[in-house]
């Protein structure tokens, strides 16, 4: 019952590594689960423990590695951020290899990563239940753990490799378009080539080099694709705050589509919006519906920032003119 109602938490980050052992081999893996007691889900904890994982992977290896390709889902706070970016510039000085970074799409679902980490759970869990082991902590969770290829980072080294690397992320900035990013690799000791799509995806994405480093001379942003003659200038940036309502707009290949939605948070040139619905033909009244609708977007999809309309008792929102809305 003790383990049952122990209310210590810990982090659970899940990895699956694949390679292939000699050239042309077939591809192999290994998962692994780093167990925690670090609760800060932040990029510090996400580059302590890749650093454990290539160690580990390394001394499995009878080579050495010498590119790595990551994947992960584009989470701003661990992932798809300017300190994630700025470590991809030193990857070579810290683990001894390259590496490029891939960001799946929004809402892409649940990958093998999950089960991993649901089977670190459950074989914990079975051993509780069968009452040889209890669980209070993160070391004991490790232990209970032990028998897969589970690892333990503990929240001192978390903050050991913090304060190694504070210095390097205030010498960083923000890129502008940062959520639309799928894919970024180093070009430079203060650079790096950002795309909207993975090259693993669509073949050869068109770049564009940012400069990461704030004492940089280098050009913010230099396009090394070829820009189309009759492509669409860059649009202005709206300066929109979380509460505003704003019109949104999404171009597709196919269609251009327009909604309304309110700021809730924003990021540099980044925002959160939360989407609402129609109710009337008219486009006067608006809803949130059921399932929240969100997404970060970046600023230049803001078309205009429309006035805060008046709320019924019944929480509808009722604006004064039509909003020009595709729904």
């Amino acid at each position: 019952m003790s383990a049952h109602w122990c209310a210590e938490q810990i982090t659970i980050f899940t990895v699956i590594v694949f390679y292939r052992p000699e050239v042309g081999s077939e591809l192999q893996h290994e998962s692994y689960g780093i167990v925690s007691d670090e609760m800060h889900h932040d990029i510090c904890s996400v580059y302590t423990f890749n650093r454990h994982i290539l160690q580990h992977v390394q001394h499995k290896l009878p080579w050495t590695i010498q590119h790595v390709h990551y994947w992960s889902d584009g989470a701003g706070s661990q992932f798809k951020n300017r300190y994630n970016f700025t470590n991809l510039l030193y990857h070579q000085s810290d683990f001894g290899c390259t590496a490029d970074w891939n960001f799946f799409a929004t809402s892409h679902g649940k990958g093998p990563v999950d089960g991993v980490g649901g089977q670190v759970k459950r074989s914990v869990w079975r051993a509780v239940l069968k009452g040889t082991v209890v669980v209070n902590d993160a070391v004991e969770f490790y232990h209970a753990a032990e028998r897969l290829n589970v690892l333990f980072v503990s929240q001192g080294v978390i903050k050991e490799a913090a304060a190694q690397l504070v210095e390097r992320w205030n010498n960083s900035k923000t890129l502008p378009g940062t959520h639309s990013f799928h894919y970024a690799k180093p070009v430079s000791t203060e650079a790096v080539a950002c795309g909207r799509n993975s090259p693993f995806t669509t073949g050869q994405p068109a770049l564009a080099i940012h400069s990461i480093v704030k004492e940089s001379a280098t050009t913010s942003a230099h396009v090394i694709a070829p820009i189309p003659a009759d492509g669409p200038a860059t649009p202005t940036c709206i300066d929109a705050v979380p509460g505003n309502f704003v019109m949104v707009k999404y171009d597709t290949k196919k269609s251009k589509n327009v909604f309304l939605g309110q700021v809730v948070a924003r990021d540099e040139s980044d925002l959160e919006i939360t989407f609402l619905r129609s109710k009337d033909s008219d486009h006067k009244i608006f809803v949130f519906p059921a399932n929240e609708d969100k997404a970060w977007i970046d600023d230049q999809q803001v078309q205009e920032i429309v006035d805060t309309p008046k709320m019924d008792s019944r929480g509808r929102y009722i604006f004064n003119h039509g909003i020009a809305v595709t729904e």
